[in-house]
Protein backbone atom coordinates (compact mmCIF):
# COMPACT_ATOMS: atom_id res chain seq x y z
CA UNK A 1 0.00 0.00 0.00
CA UNK A 2 3.44 2.10 0.33
CA UNK A 3 3.79 1.90 -3.49
CA UNK A 4 0.24 3.96 -3.82
CA UNK A 5 1.14 6.76 -1.15
CA UNK A 6 4.48 6.83 -3.65
CA UNK A 7 2.33 7.17 -6.97
CA UNK A 8 0.00 9.80 -5.16
CA UNK A 9 2.52 11.81 -4.09
CA UNK A 10 4.42 11.67 -7.21
CA UNK A 11 1.11 12.83 -8.90
CA UNK A 12 0.24 15.39 -6.99
CA UNK A 13 4.31 16.58 -7.71
CA UNK A 14 3.83 16.25 -10.87
CA UNK A 15 0.43 17.87 -11.82
CA UNK A 16 2.14 21.31 -9.42
CA UNK A 17 4.83 21.29 -11.66
CA UNK A 18 3.54 21.43 -14.78
CA UNK A 19 0.79 24.09 -13.16
CA UNK A 20 3.97 26.20 -12.86
CA UNK A 21 5.42 25.17 -16.49
CA UNK A 22 2.24 26.68 -18.06
CA UNK A 23 1.84 29.48 -16.22
CA UNK A 24 5.14 30.60 -17.10
CA UNK A 25 4.70 29.48 -21.05
CA UNK A 26 1.17 30.96 -21.35
CA UNK A 27 3.23 34.85 -19.90
CA UNK A 28 6.42 34.45 -22.12
CA UNK A 29 3.89 33.83 -24.94
CA UNK A 30 1.63 36.47 -24.29
CA UNK A 31 4.68 38.74 -24.18
CA UNK A 32 6.16 37.27 -27.59
CA UNK A 33 3.07 38.45 -29.37
CA UNK A 34 3.61 42.61 -28.72
CA UNK A 35 6.01 42.80 -31.60
CA UNK A 36 3.87 39.66 -33.74
CA UNK A 37 3.71 40.28 -37.33
CA UNK A 38 -0.01 40.99 -37.06
CA UNK A 39 0.30 43.37 -34.19
CA UNK A 40 -3.59 44.84 -35.23
CA UNK A 41 -5.19 41.37 -34.25
CA UNK A 42 -6.15 42.24 -31.19
CA UNK A 43 -7.60 39.66 -29.02
CA UNK A 44 -10.23 36.88 -29.30
CA UNK A 45 -12.41 35.65 -26.68
CA UNK A 46 -15.24 33.67 -26.30
CA UNK A 47 -17.35 30.87 -24.47
CA UNK A 48 -18.05 27.49 -25.68
CA UNK A 49 -20.86 24.75 -24.42
CA UNK A 50 -21.36 21.35 -25.65
CA UNK A 51 -21.31 17.76 -24.57
CA UNK A 52 -18.57 15.50 -23.45
CA UNK A 53 -18.08 11.60 -22.64
CA UNK A 54 -15.41 8.92 -21.35
CA UNK A 55 -14.58 6.67 -24.02
CA UNK A 56 -12.35 4.02 -22.17
CA UNK A 57 -9.43 3.49 -20.52
CA UNK A 58 -6.25 2.29 -21.80
CA UNK A 59 -3.03 0.88 -21.34
CA UNK A 60 0.35 3.00 -21.31
CA UNK A 61 1.42 1.75 -24.55
CA UNK A 62 -2.56 1.78 -25.52
CA UNK A 63 -2.36 -2.14 -27.03
CA UNK A 64 -4.91 -2.59 -23.76
CA UNK A 65 -8.57 -0.96 -23.93
CA UNK A 66 -11.33 -1.25 -21.05
CA UNK A 67 -14.53 0.36 -21.18
CA UNK A 68 -17.10 -1.21 -18.33
CA UNK A 69 -18.85 1.57 -17.53
CA UNK A 70 -22.18 2.61 -19.90
CA UNK A 71 -21.01 5.58 -20.43
CA UNK A 72 -23.46 8.51 -20.70
CA UNK A 73 -22.79 12.61 -22.07
CA UNK A 74 -22.54 15.37 -19.72
CA UNK A 75 -22.53 19.14 -20.12
CA UNK A 76 -18.82 20.65 -21.06
CA UNK A 77 -18.39 24.13 -20.86
CA UNK A 78 -14.86 26.48 -21.48
CA UNK A 79 -13.88 29.97 -21.49
CA UNK A 80 -11.44 30.90 -23.83
CA UNK A 81 -8.73 33.75 -24.77
CA UNK A 82 -6.32 33.30 -27.67
CA UNK A 83 -4.63 35.64 -29.99
CA UNK A 84 -3.58 34.74 -33.66
CA UNK A 85 -0.08 34.97 -34.88
CA UNK A 86 1.97 35.29 -38.28
CA UNK A 87 -1.18 34.33 -41.08
CA UNK A 88 -1.55 30.54 -40.25
CA UNK A 89 -1.07 30.16 -36.20
CA UNK A 90 -2.54 30.83 -33.03
CA UNK A 91 -1.70 30.50 -29.25
CA UNK A 92 -4.38 30.82 -26.24
CA UNK A 93 -5.52 29.24 -22.99
CA UNK A 94 -9.07 28.29 -22.03
CA UNK A 95 -10.66 27.13 -18.61
CA UNK A 96 -12.77 24.20 -18.61
CA UNK A 97 -15.39 22.63 -16.61
CA UNK A 98 -16.50 19.36 -18.27
CA UNK A 99 -18.84 16.62 -16.79
CA UNK A 100 -18.40 12.75 -16.80
CA UNK A 101 -21.02 10.33 -16.08
CA UNK A 102 -21.33 6.24 -16.25
CA UNK A 103 -23.59 3.33 -14.53
CA UNK A 104 -22.55 -0.06 -14.43
CA UNK A 105 -25.39 -2.56 -13.29
CA UNK A 106 -23.38 -5.88 -12.11
CA UNK A 107 -19.64 -5.01 -11.26
CA UNK A 108 -19.28 -8.61 -10.52
CA UNK A 109 -19.92 -9.93 -14.06
CA UNK A 110 -16.65 -7.06 -15.10
CA UNK A 111 -14.36 -9.11 -17.19
CA UNK A 112 -12.13 -7.24 -15.50
CA UNK A 113 -12.22 -7.36 -11.25
CA UNK A 114 -13.54 -3.60 -10.44
CA UNK A 115 -12.34 -2.48 -6.66
CA UNK A 116 -11.95 1.04 -5.10
CA UNK A 117 -9.40 1.41 -3.05
CA UNK A 118 -9.93 4.11 0.47
CA UNK A 119 -8.29 4.11 3.53
CA UNK A 120 -5.79 2.00 1.72
CA UNK A 121 -7.84 -0.93 1.15
CA UNK A 122 -9.58 -2.75 -1.03
CA UNK A 123 -12.97 -3.89 -1.34
CA UNK A 124 -15.16 -5.84 -3.98
CA UNK A 125 -17.95 -3.53 -5.90
CA UNK A 126 -21.01 -6.49 -5.50
CA UNK A 127 -23.98 -3.59 -6.06
CA UNK A 128 -25.04 -1.43 -9.17
CA UNK A 129 -22.43 1.24 -8.75
CA UNK A 130 -22.58 5.26 -10.83
CA UNK A 131 -19.92 7.76 -10.66
CA UNK A 132 -20.20 11.39 -11.40
CA UNK A 133 -17.00 13.30 -11.87
CA UNK A 134 -17.07 17.26 -12.24
CA UNK A 135 -13.56 18.10 -13.39
CA UNK A 136 -12.09 21.60 -13.80
CA UNK A 137 -8.99 22.05 -15.36
CA UNK A 138 -7.20 25.10 -17.53
CA UNK A 139 -5.59 24.47 -21.53
CA UNK A 140 -3.00 25.95 -23.12
CA UNK A 141 -2.86 25.14 -26.99
CA UNK A 142 -1.35 26.17 -30.22
CA UNK A 143 -3.11 25.94 -33.37
CA UNK A 144 -2.78 25.86 -37.19
CA UNK A 145 -5.27 27.24 -39.70
CA UNK A 146 -4.97 26.04 -43.17
CA UNK A 147 -6.00 29.52 -44.87
CA UNK A 148 -3.66 32.26 -44.64
CA UNK A 149 -5.60 34.68 -42.54
CA UNK A 150 -4.40 37.57 -44.77
CA UNK A 151 -6.85 35.37 -48.03
CA UNK A 152 -10.11 35.31 -45.34
CA UNK A 153 -12.32 37.72 -47.05
CA UNK A 154 -15.68 37.04 -46.73
CA UNK A 155 -18.27 36.20 -43.84
CA UNK A 156 -20.19 32.47 -43.51
CA UNK A 157 -16.82 31.02 -45.23
CA UNK A 158 -16.18 28.12 -43.45
CA UNK A 159 -12.55 28.12 -41.93
CA UNK A 160 -10.86 24.36 -40.52
CA UNK A 161 -8.00 24.30 -37.91
CA UNK A 162 -6.31 21.92 -35.74
CA UNK A 163 -4.98 22.21 -32.08
CA UNK A 164 -2.25 20.87 -29.87
CA UNK A 165 -1.65 21.23 -26.21
CA UNK A 166 -1.68 20.92 -23.07
CA UNK A 167 -2.88 21.17 -19.38
CA UNK A 168 -4.44 20.05 -16.31
CA UNK A 169 -7.69 19.01 -14.39
CA UNK A 170 -8.83 18.61 -10.86
CA UNK A 171 -11.07 15.67 -10.18
CA UNK A 172 -14.39 16.19 -8.33
CA UNK A 173 -15.10 12.38 -8.56
CA UNK A 174 -18.12 10.60 -6.89
CA UNK A 175 -19.02 6.89 -6.72
CA UNK A 176 -21.92 5.62 -5.96
CA UNK A 177 -24.00 2.66 -4.73
CA UNK A 178 -27.72 1.96 -5.16
CA UNK A 179 -28.16 6.10 -5.15
CA UNK A 180 -25.94 6.76 -2.59
CA UNK A 181 -22.24 8.13 -2.40
CA UNK A 182 -19.60 5.94 -0.82
CA UNK A 183 -16.52 7.35 -1.86
CA UNK A 184 -14.74 10.11 -3.73
CA UNK A 185 -15.52 14.42 -3.26
CA UNK A 186 -17.82 14.65 -0.25
CA UNK A 187 -17.65 11.30 1.41
CA UNK A 188 -16.20 11.14 5.03
CA UNK A 189 -12.13 12.45 4.68
CA UNK A 190 -11.84 12.54 0.85
CA UNK A 191 -13.67 15.68 0.64
CA UNK A 192 -10.76 18.12 0.83
CA UNK A 193 -8.21 15.97 -0.83
CA UNK A 194 -6.75 17.45 -4.41
CA UNK A 195 -7.28 14.94 -7.28
CA UNK A 196 -5.60 16.29 -10.33
CA UNK A 197 -3.81 15.38 -13.22
CA UNK A 198 -2.12 16.55 -16.49
CA UNK A 199 -4.05 16.34 -19.60
CA UNK A 200 -2.75 16.44 -23.46
CA UNK A 201 -5.31 17.01 -26.14
CA UNK A 202 -5.78 17.20 -29.72
CA UNK A 203 -9.02 19.32 -31.61
CA UNK A 204 -10.22 19.71 -34.84
CA UNK A 205 -12.41 22.31 -35.54
CA UNK A 206 -13.75 24.80 -38.22
CA UNK A 207 -15.00 28.58 -37.52
CA UNK A 208 -17.24 30.89 -39.65
CA UNK A 209 -17.52 34.78 -39.36
CA UNK A 210 -20.43 36.10 -39.21
CA UNK A 211 -19.40 39.36 -38.74
CA UNK A 212 -15.94 41.18 -38.99
CA UNK A 213 -15.91 40.78 -35.46
CA UNK A 214 -17.90 37.89 -34.24
CA UNK A 215 -18.00 34.13 -35.11
CA UNK A 216 -18.68 30.35 -34.34
CA UNK A 217 -17.10 27.81 -34.12
CA UNK A 218 -17.76 23.73 -33.63
CA UNK A 219 -14.76 21.68 -32.20
CA UNK A 220 -14.21 18.01 -31.50
CA UNK A 221 -11.37 17.36 -29.15
CA UNK A 222 -9.80 14.03 -27.88
CA UNK A 223 -8.33 14.51 -24.39
CA UNK A 224 -6.22 12.03 -22.68
CA UNK A 225 -4.74 11.95 -18.75
CA UNK A 226 -2.20 10.25 -17.60
CA UNK A 227 -4.27 8.67 -14.30
CA UNK A 228 -7.10 5.95 -14.08
CA UNK A 229 -9.38 8.20 -11.74
CA UNK A 230 -11.79 9.41 -14.62
CA UNK A 231 -14.63 6.99 -13.44
CA UNK A 232 -13.67 7.14 -9.71
CA UNK A 233 -12.11 3.63 -9.55
CA UNK A 234 -9.15 2.02 -10.11
CA UNK A 235 -8.86 -1.11 -12.26
CA UNK A 236 -6.93 -4.49 -10.86
CA UNK A 237 -6.24 -7.78 -12.55
CA UNK A 238 -6.84 -10.93 -11.30
CA UNK A 239 -3.77 -11.35 -8.96
CA UNK A 240 -5.33 -7.78 -7.28
CA UNK A 241 -2.16 -6.27 -9.26
CA UNK A 242 -3.70 -2.37 -10.25
CA UNK A 243 -3.09 -1.96 -13.79
CA UNK A 244 -2.38 1.54 -13.81
CA UNK A 245 -4.39 2.69 -16.93
CA UNK A 246 -4.90 6.35 -18.38
CA UNK A 247 -8.42 7.95 -19.15
CA UNK A 248 -9.78 8.90 -22.74
CA UNK A 249 -12.70 11.65 -23.31
CA UNK A 250 -14.07 13.68 -25.75
CA UNK A 251 -15.94 16.96 -26.05
CA UNK A 252 -17.64 18.29 -28.85
CA UNK A 253 -18.70 22.23 -28.61
CA UNK A 254 -19.74 25.18 -30.09
CA UNK A 255 -18.81 28.49 -29.56
CA UNK A 256 -18.77 31.88 -29.81
CA UNK A 257 -16.37 34.39 -30.24
CA UNK A 258 -15.48 38.10 -30.12
CA UNK A 259 -12.31 39.53 -31.95
CA UNK A 260 -10.81 42.53 -31.36
CA UNK A 261 -9.51 45.10 -33.62
CA UNK A 262 -6.09 45.79 -31.67
CA UNK A 263 -3.56 48.52 -32.62
CA UNK A 264 -3.77 49.76 -36.10
CA UNK A 265 -5.87 50.53 -38.54
CA UNK A 266 -7.46 47.96 -41.37
CA UNK A 267 -7.33 48.76 -44.62
CA UNK A 268 -10.52 48.76 -47.46
CA UNK A 269 -13.79 50.03 -48.53
CA UNK A 270 -16.52 51.52 -46.20
CA UNK A 271 -18.61 50.48 -48.96
CA UNK A 272 -17.74 46.71 -48.74
CA UNK A 273 -18.55 47.16 -44.59
CA UNK A 274 -15.41 44.24 -44.62
CA UNK A 275 -12.72 45.29 -46.80
CA UNK A 276 -10.47 43.27 -48.48
CA UNK A 277 -9.28 41.51 -45.13
CA UNK A 278 -10.46 40.96 -41.58
CA UNK A 279 -9.48 42.99 -38.54
CA UNK A 280 -6.47 40.43 -38.04
CA UNK A 281 -4.59 40.65 -41.21
CA UNK A 282 -2.47 44.09 -42.66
Amino acid sequence: MKKDVVLYSMNRFTSDLVKRAFFVLLVTLTLSTVHAQNPSSGVIFGIKAGTSKMLSEVSSDFSQSYKEFDQSAGLAIDLELSKLLFNHFEIGTSVDFTNLHGTLDDPSQSLNRYRIQGDYFLRDLEKPVEYKNRLVGQKFFVGYYFRSFSNITETLSPEPFLRLGAGYISYGVELYQNGTSVYGKGTEDYSDIPMSSTLFFATAGVKSYVSPHVFLNLTYTFNYTNYDYLDAVFNFNSAGERLGLNGIYSEIKIGLFYQSTGRGKRKGSAGSGLGPNLPFSR
